[in-house]
């Protein structure tokens, strides 16, 4: 029983000591250098999230704009040739004149 008990406690102050030596040892500028490099890259990040979300919004509303000068051009198009009917013809109380 002690024998398990002492191979369990190495084993434990063995993972402890490996898992603390595999972790690479990193000067405090080179800490600050690389902190400052996550931070540039995440305001990055956020900074194309945001220009996609604009650009989203104004495709958006440029085929909103389309479609209502779409929509302008084809009332005009319904409309000049009732204009132009009207015009060429006299109106029915014109015709009496003496």
């Amino acid at each position: 029983m002690r024998k398990v008990m002492m191979i369990g406690v190495l084993v434990g102050v063995g993972g402890f000591l490996f898992a603390e030596g595999s972790q690479p040892r990193v000067e405090g500028s080179t800490a600050d250098a690389l902190l400052a490099e996550v931070r540039a890259l995440r305001a990055e990040v956020t900074q194309v999230t945001s220009a996609g979300i604009r650009t989203q919004v104004l495709v958006a509303r440029l085929q909103l704009q389309e479609q209502r000068v779409l929509n302008a051009a084809r009332q005009l198009a319904d409309f000049v040739p009732i204009c132009q009917c009207d015009c060429r013809s006299p109106p029915a109380g014109d015709l009496d004149v003496e």
